[in-house]
């Protein structure tokens, strides 16, 4: 990980806007991408969590040692959260002056356990077999990241077959019964610990959601044969994708004694139009640029 943005992709918009602001790549501006196949513990994840700390050492020494402002994206906040807490309270506070979370799913969301039956969100195009896609999307790590957890969706149903109602408590069985019993122990014993509460860390958070776009939350399949066929689709709140309980969880947060938090609803904004919608947009760029001139030198560089 060079820190350096080269083709920043869907980033590009928030990039161009920023630089018009003065930050310049490699000098204030700096990118940790991530492959989005795998999650923590992991050797990749542990891997680049080694070089997003080198980046943030590095950041902070070109800039007179002022902690950087950490942006990130949907599954990029549930890592950026989990980098956080992985370390210890003074180096987050010396090197991390603000993060600024856009669509955080730190509760995973519904549409996270249908992906694991029907694939649907795995890489590959909607054309592809079903069978397909539902194994690519089972071998990756952060599919696991995506399933909702106990204490943010409680007692909610959100998967219903003919003779069962899945909730965030009965994922393990959930697992097995649509045949990915080899994802029990990893959800168990990797992802439940790590997710089974939400510690503030301790550094100022901006937390931007988008509410008021109709979200799956829960998936009813009428088959007999269980998980066969296309599930009906119950809305409720959320951006399009994260729904609000998973996105306002950070709510939690508020009034922890050394925690600042934000939270900026954006109604009508898609989890995915944080780069593309204008309104978005030029809300994302003026909460990046508050948090930058909160962020105090640290004198001992």
């Amino acid at each position: 990980m060079n820190g350096r943005l080269c083709s920043a992709g869907r980033w590009d918009p928030l990039v161009r806007r920023l630089e018009a602001l003065g930050y310049r790549d490699g000098e204030t501006l700096f990118a940790a991408p991530y492959d989005f196949r795998y999650a923590v513990p992991s050797a990749v994840g542990a891997r680049y969590f080694r070089d997003l700390a080198r980046l943030l050492r590095r950041a902070r020494r070109l800039n007179r040692g002022r902690p950087a402002v950490l942006v990130a994206h949907s599954f990029g906040c549930a890592l950026t959260y989990q980098f956080l807490l992985s370390r210890p309270l003074p180096w987050r506070r010396r090197h991390v002056g603000h993060a600024v979370l856009l669509g955080p799913a730190l509760g995973g969301f519904a549409e996270g356990m249908e992906g694991l039956v029907t694939g649907t969100g795995c890489g590959l195009p909607d054309a592809a077999a079903r069978p397909m896609k539902a194994r690519l999307a089972r071998s990756q790590q952060s599919a696991l990241w995506r399933l909702p957890t106990p204490p943010v969706f409680g007692d909610r149903p959100l998967v219903v077959t003919a003779i069962e109602t899945y909730t965030a408590r009965d994922v393990a069985a959930f697992l097995e019964d649509i045949g990915f019993a080899e994802g029990v122990r990893p959800y168990v014993t990797r992802v439940l610990p790590i997710w089974r509460d939400l510690p503030a860390p301790l550094v100022p958070v901006t937390s931007v959601i988008g509410v008021g776009v109709a979200t799956p939350e829960t998936f009813v399949f009428r088959t007999e044969e269980g998980f066969e066929g296309e599930p009906e689709v119950v809305y409720g709140d959320g951006d399009g994708t994260i729904n609000i309980v998973s996105l306002v969880a950070v709510d939690e947060w508020a009034g922890v004694q050394g925690q600042v938090l934000k939270v900026l609803r954006l109604p009508g904004v898609h989890h995915t139009s944080f780069f593309a919608d204008d309104f978005a947009l030029t809300s994302v760029v003026a909460e990046i640029y508050e948090a930058g001139g909160s962020v105090q030198l640290d004198p001992d560089v």
